[in-house]
């Protein structure tokens, strides 16, 4: 990732709260980015049938089946990507998520998504630090 996470949140900090922040200590303890690609599974008993009633399939052409058919089926699952900002602002514990679901190819737009989702919520996270204890009203 570039910039690297503390410099990304350090930056977006420094854009969205400014000369607030003087003073105070932020320390990071996870910047972390996930994407799951869940596993392809074919079905087998229908991917047998198919090739012993194919004419001059062979193990070669069952791999190359395999191998287009797994392609395709990967392009059209959701992927799952996910961000999580933490750490302490002051003594005080922050955390932040992002997340989304894509379907096909994820793309560097959809990461940059999610990670500006959880720099969002870790500006708010430590704008509520900021403001301290609010007092209930009567």
């Amino acid at each position: 990732m570039t910039p690297p996470g503390p410099e990304l949140l350090k930056a977006w900090l420094g854009d969205k709260i400014g000369a607030r922040l003087l003073g105070k200590k932020i320390v990071l303890s996870e910047f972390s980015v996930e994407v799951v690609d869940p596993a392809v599974q074919i079905n087998e008993q229908g991917f047998n049938n198919a090739m012993a009633s194919t004419p001059g399939a062979n193990p070669v052409s069952g791999f190359l089946a395999r191998w287009l058919i797994g392609g395709i089926e990967s392009a059209k699952s959701d992927k799952t990507v996910g961000a999580r900002i933490a750490g302490k602002f002051d003594g005080a514990d922050f955390a932040a998520r992002g997340g989304g679901s894509f379907k096909g190819r994820v793309s560097q737009a959809n990461i940059n998504s999610v990670i500006t989702q959880a720099l969002e919520g870790a500006v708010t996270e430590i704008e509520r630090l900021l403001m301290g204890p609010t007092e209930r009203t009567q």
